[in-house]
């Protein structure tokens, strides 16, 4: 498993980018109708620390993209779509 932070994970066919900060840290970047929004997952819980390992293993869709792919798709997100805070 990768021990340099961060990674990046796109899930695949939707709009959905997850910034891996740590091993208990991501932050997710989604689309939800004409806006985008952000939440940091901090695991603190079982499924949490799950959902992390699975990204970073890459496993159920989710799959690993450059940070330039990364950074190019949140620069699209916040240009074609309004936050909002959710």
């Amino acid at each position: 498993m990768n021990d340099q932070f961060p990674v990046y994970r796109k899930l695949a066919d939707r709009m959905v980018w997850f910034e891996i900060l740590g091993h208990n840290e991501a932050v997710e970047y989604r689309t939800v109708g004409s806006y985008w929004t952000s939440s940091v997952i901090k695991a603190s819980i079982l499924p949490e620390r799950l959902l992390i390992q699975d990204l970073l293993q890459s496993k159920d869709g989710y799959h690993e993209i450059s940070a330039s792919e990364f950074h190019l798709g949140i620069e699209q997100l916040k240009k074609n779509f309004k936050y909002r805070l959710l």
